[in-house]
Parts: structure tokens; C-alpha cells; sequence
């Protein structure tokens, strides 16, 4: 048994009675796990091999102002959704919240593994909440609360080693795993209901400074979108099947930062979160199959110095929440339609 493996320990949710509304609703959508698509962009010229990722900053906040949340559980993400969140505490241990009307935040029962990244979260459609998250060696390890919310699974070792931290999505009783390796490479693990299939590369020619973003959509649960950040600063993405590790290519979609992407999906709706490098946050969004809108600042009176997070929702699958750290590391929100007016940025 390596050293993070522990034994089951049971374990109780912190439960809100109260209902998600205003402020609750803004972060039970917080920061949900990336989704993404772009038709009709170019391909792009591949970004020069050979760079080798420098290790991610520890995160400094806690998780009550600083939560990395998941993806929802299955189809149709409308604001009643469940969603499962996960977080990396000032203490550098793994926090959890599996319910959107809640406030609680519970650190993970049993010895507590440190992480060094922010960890990655998704919930399954049968009620599953997944953890995957970063070990002081680098490795990717895995965690699973069952559906009866009673009973963590040990930790097991995915086998894979990044610098960054992991991304994570769920589509129906699938997720995918995706990170960038210690040669640069993006990299997936693609879980089915019936178990993972091995780790593999989504190619081998191109290499990324950040942490990817990435979603799981599909009839069949089954097609993931991939986004990453290039050594020439722009923003590229991937998409296809996972299962199969067919992909149609790396495509520009002709935006610069300095930063790693967010996305989310909503239904067949999809938006894609970054920070230019005027330190403004953009957005562009598209409808499955279509062509993005473009880059739109969420407006331009906020500068942010870090990576955003996103999470598209609402009956049209159309309102968007950000999120995005400020000056001292503070971490603030904003949130309205896309292509409409956003409300303003406040701090959370």
C-alpha cells in the first residue's frame, strides 16, 4: 500500500438547510468543471516542443474564499443541479462541499494527504463525488465519496505525474481526468462506469506551460474538449473521443494570457473564461457545433491576476457566473448573460 493510501473512514456531509438563492446560487455555480468547443477554427502551426513545465504555486487561500468546484452531475446543468466542489485548504490539506446550498466545508475524513495544487472535482450522474488531486511527489491521486454520502474511498494512485494541477469533468457516470505531463504534453484518463481506461496523450508533438481545461459532453458521455495554454502565450484547443484517443488537431482560438483557461457547458451551450493580458476578464461562447461569438470582457473596470473560473447555467443555459482573484489574492465574482450585461464584481 503506498503512503497515501488510508483506510475507509466514514463520513458526514455539513448539510445548509437553507436554499440556494442571491449570493448561495452564485456559488453553488462557482467554478464548474471546464466544457469546451470552438467549430470553425483554424488549425493552428504546432507550438515548438521541448519546454518543460515549472511546478504550479501552493495556493495561499483557504477554501472558504478560494473553492475549486467540479462539473455537474449529467446532462441538462440548469441551476438546480447538483455539483460537487473540492478545495485545497491554507493547511495544504483537501476540503469538501457536495452540496450547492452550503456554506460547510469539511476537510476529508482519515489522514489528510497535502496537495500542493488545487484539486480537481466531478459528480457523478449516479451521485458518485470524485476527487482527484496533486501529492507532494507530483502524482495524481484519486478519491470517491459514494452516493449514500457516508463512506470516502481510500486514496489510489492514478500513476501519473504532473507539475500542475489536475482538470476534471463528468458527463452521465463518466469523467476525464486531464493534466499536463512533466515533458509538456497534455494528457487524459478517461473513467467509464465499468472503470478507467490507461492514461495516454492527446499527441505527442506540441507542448503546454499551464494547466489544461477540459470538458466531457455527447450523447454518449463520451466527447471531451480540451483547452490549453501554448508556450507562445495564446490559447488552443482539442477535442474528440477519449475512448478511442481520436482527435481533430489543436486549433488557435486567438486569444493571449498569461494564465491557465476556465470553461463550462450548459446543456449544448458552452463558454470559455480567460484572462487577457491587460489583466481583463474575456469570455466567448458558442452553441455545440457552432462558431464562437468572440472574445468579450466581462467588462473592463476589474484587473485580475490570476487564472479565472466559470460556470455557465440557467433555464437557457445561457447565464454565466466568473469568478477571478483581485488585488491581494482575494477572490471576487461577477454574473449575468452572455452577450447581455454582467452585474459587477464583488468580492466573496
Amino acid at each position: 500500500m503506498d503512503q497515501y493510501a488510508i483506510e475507509h473512514r466514514q463520513a458526514r456531509l455539513w448539510r445548509a438547510a437553507r436554499r440556494w438563492t442571491g449570493i448561495l446560487s452564485v456559488l453553488a455555480g462557482l467554478l464548474a468543471g471546464a466544457s469546451l468547443l470552438f467549430g470553425g477554427a483554424a488549425l493552428a502551426a504546432p507550438v515548438a516542443a521541448g519546454a518543460t513545465p515549472a511546478p504550479a504555486p501552493a495556493a495561499t487561500s483557504g477554501p472558504a474564499t478560494a473553492p475549486l468546484a467540479s462539473s455537474y452531475a449529467g446532462g441538462n446543468r440548469g441551476s438546480g443541479g447538483w455539483r460537487g466542489f473540492a478545495a485545497r485548504g491554507a493547511d495544504g490539506s483537501v476540503y469538501f462541499n457536495e452540496e450547492p446550498g452550503s456554506f460547510s466545508w469539511a476537510q476529508m475524513p482519515g489522514p489528510a494527504m497535502k496537495i500542493t495544487t488545487t484539486p480537481a472535482a466531478a459528480k457523478t450522474s449516479n451521485g458518485n463525488l470524485w476527487v482527484v488531486a496533486r501529492a507532494p511527489n507530483g502524482t495524481l491521486y484519486y478519491r470517491v465519496l459514494d452516493s449514500g454520502n457516508t463512506e470516502w474511498s481510500n486514496w489510489f494512485s492514478t500513476g501519473f505525474t504532473t507539475g500542475f494541477a489536475p482538470a476534471m469533468a463528468s458527463s452521465g457516470t463518466n469523467f476525464v481526468v486531464a493534466a499536463t505531463g512533466t515533458d509538456g504534453h497534455v494528457y487524459y484518463w478517461f473513467y467509464t462506469g465499468s472503470g478507467p481506461i490507461a492514461w495516454r496523450a492527446v499527441d505527442t508533438t506540441t507542448t503546454w506551460t499551464t494547466a489544461p481545461a477540459v470538458s466531457l459532453v455527447g450523447g454518449h458521455d463520451d466527447y471531451a474538449f480540451i483547452a490549453a495554454r501554448g508556450t507562445d502565450g495564446n490559447l488552443y484547443l482539442n477535442q474528440g473521443y477519449p475512448s478511442t484517443g481520436t482527435w481533430v488537431g489543436w486549433q488557435s482560438l486567438g486569444f493571449a494570457t498569461g494564465y491557465a483557461p476556465a470553461a463550462s457547458s450548459s446543456a449544448q451551450n458552452s463558454a470559455l473564461v480567460a484572462t487577457g493580458t491587460d489583466g481583463h476578464v474575456y469570455y466567448n461562447d458558442w452553441t455545440l457545433g457552432g462558431t464562437g461569438t468572440g472574445w468579450i470582457p466581462v467588462d473592463t473596470s476589474f484587473v485580475s491576476t490570476g487564472s479565472p473560473a466559470a460556470s455557465l447555467a440557467g433555464g437557457n443555459n445561457d447565464y454565466l457566473f466568473v469568478a477571478a482573484p483581485g488585488a491581494n489574492s482575494q477572490l471576487y465574482l461577477n454574473q449575468g448573460y452572455v452577450g447581455g450585461t454582467f452585474n459587477g464584481w464583488a468580492r466573496i
